[in-house]
């Protein structure tokens, strides 16, 4: 219900408006099968799924290329109007609506079948010879900082 008032808002503000609607939309380099580049038009599924949005109610994407962190920083200020592939928390509700899933999310830790290294819970992150790497803001940030 959210998605369609923010919609119908988004278009009347359009039809009262002789400027044309541009929304901005956070992707990330190369993220495939989401988003990328060929000759400098966006492709991938995520860039399908907002374009025909958006041409929905009259608007076109500019897709920005922005770090994860920042770019929830932008999108609470209101300076990026569209994120894909992210996960609801409650922190986040606070200032985003969400449509979705528009995709099945799992998140996992991978190694090789040939790697020494079993993974079967947190604890076992400890065990790894080499830090895990994080992306600043993601939703799984906190769960991995108490180990």
């Amino acid at each position: 219900m959210r998605l369609f008032a923010l919609l119908i808002s988004i278009l009347f503000s359009q039809l009262l408006s002789a400027k044309p609607c541009e929304l901005m939309v956070r992707v990330s380099q190369e993220s495939k099968p989401f988003y990328w580049q060929v000759d400098g038009k966006w492709q991938g599924i995520s860039v399908d799924q907002i374009t025909a949005i958006l041409h929905e109610i009259g608007c076109q994407p500019k897709f920005r290329v922005i770090p994860w962190k920042r770019a929830l920083m932008e999108m609470e200020m209101g300076h990026v109007h569209l994120m894909t592939n992210l996960s609801l928390t409650d922190e986040r509700k606070q200032y985003m609506y969400f449509i979705g899933p528009h995709l099945p999310e799992i998140m996992a830790l991978i190694v090789r079948k040939d790697s020494d290294y079993r993974i079967h819970s947190m604890q076992d992150l400890k065990k790894l010879p080499a830090k895990v790497e994080i992306i600043r803001g993601a939703s799984m940030v906190g769960s991995l900082m108490n180990y």
